[in-house]
Order: C-alpha cells, then sequence, then structure tokens
C-alpha cells in the first residue's frame, strides 16, 4: 500500500500521490480568501506541516484513480468541505474530524 509521506511542495498536486491508496492529514483546516478567475473569494485550506497551504482548489483538481482512503483530522469545521473536495478528487472514502 502506497501513501502520501512526501512532504507537500505547494506545485505537485498533479502528480504526487497518484498511485497512493490511502492520506491522512492532521492539521489545521481554515478558510482563507484567494483570488479566482472571476473575483476573490473565501476557500477552504489545510495548512499543512511545512506552513503551506493546500486548499480546496487544488484538492479538487487532483486525479487519483487508486485512492480509497482519505482521513482528516483537522482542528476546525473546515474538515467538512475538504472532505468533500477530497471525494471529487478520486476517495472512495473519506472520514472528516474536528
Amino acid at each position: 500500500m502506497n501513501d502520501l509521506s512526501s512532504p507537500w511542495d505547494g506545485g505537485t498536486a498533479n502528480t504526487s500521490g497518484v498511485g497512493a491508496t490511502w492520506a491522512h492529514f492532521a492539521c489545521h483546516g481554515i478558510q482563507v480568501e484567494v483570488e479566482t478567475i472571476n473575483k476573490p473569494g473565501p476557500t477552504s485550506c489545510l495548512i499543512l506541516a511545512n506552513h503551506t497551504r493546500l486548499t480546496l482548489l487544488e484538492i479538487s483538481k487532483l486525479k487519483l484513480p487508486h485512492a480509497r482512503l482519505a482521513f482528516l483530522s483537522a482542528c476546525t469545521g473546515e474538515s467538512v468541505h475538504i472532505a468533500a473536495g477530497m471525494l471529487v478528487a478520486g476517495f472512495r472514502s473519506v472520514i472528516g474530524t474536528m
């Protein structure tokens, strides 16, 4: 079984972990303002160990055909939005806790 054990570098969302079957995120979830195509707006994101942000948009753009389980241990209600993004990315099951 593969995992997403390599540190997130903020730039390899489409290739890192493509063969992964599970992911565990134990971090803070927050809502931040981001610049979108049409206008700035809020989005949910995870603050990872190296202080980079993994946004809901980045998560939803992932294509993880072998993904089975994502476990989110985020400290706020943002884990609900992030959990939905994990389903869009291809995870078959997601557990989100606050």
